[in-house]
């Protein structure tokens, strides 16, 4: 019989040091034959789309109530955000 021992030195990294992504993507759809992505943002990544061309996001609202810091977001000014905050 085998007896294992524990691993003293992991060639993982800790989760802490995995990157996170500061938005994520949570649906999209075709609007008059153009792409549009529903995402949720981080504070910072929220600040920096409200200061976009209005035209291309929307504040998400599910009925009558609007969704913190989730946006209906173009393809175009998704592709910007991603190359941005990525």
């Amino acid at each position: 019989m085998k007896i294992h021992r524990p691993i003293k030195y992991s060639t993982l990294l800790p989760l802490k040091a995995v990157q996170k992504h500061s938005y994520e993507i949570i649906d999209q759809g075709q609007v008059d034959n153009e792409i549009w992505y529903v995402v949720q943002a981080e504070p910072k990544v929220a600040r920096w789309m409200r200061t976009q061309n209005k035209t291309l996001w929307y504040d998400y609202k599910v009925g009558s109530y609007q969704v913190l810091d989730t946006f209906d977001v173009h393809e175009k000014l998704y592709t910007t955000m991603v190359l941005t905050w990525a």
